[in-house]
């Protein structure tokens, strides 16, 4: 009867990609980090949605609101899709620079 206590299965240092920063980190920093910071995942996904939904608006409108897009519309929530990525990109950069700290 052999057992592997001693392998990697639970070794924390090992690195895991982290898919909101798009990088990867040690495994001990990402849990410590997720932890203390549980709405930071949410945030970072509403903003993508966001953004996806807002670029798509022009091409889905007709079929969501049964009208076609106006110039006016089209251009507020290109603007409003400009300020949802600007966001996302910040949530994911601040998760970056403080796991990386950890």
């Amino acid at each position: 009867m052999s057992s592997n206590r001693n392998g990697n299965n639970f070794d924390l240092s090992k690195p895991t990609f982290d898919l909101f920063s798009l990088r990867t980190f040690r495994n001990d920093a990402l849990l410590q980090y997720s932890s203390l910071n549980q709405s930071e995942p949410l945030r970072i996904n509403l903003y993508l949605i966001l953004t996806i939904t807002l670029f798509s608006f022009p091409t889905l409108s007709e079929a969501v609101i049964g009208e076609q897009a106006t110039l006016i519309t089209t251009i507020l929530s290109s603007l409003a899709g400009i300020a949802s990525t600007f966001l996302f990109i910040q949530e994911s950069s601040n998760r970056y620079q403080t796991i990386k700290s950890n």
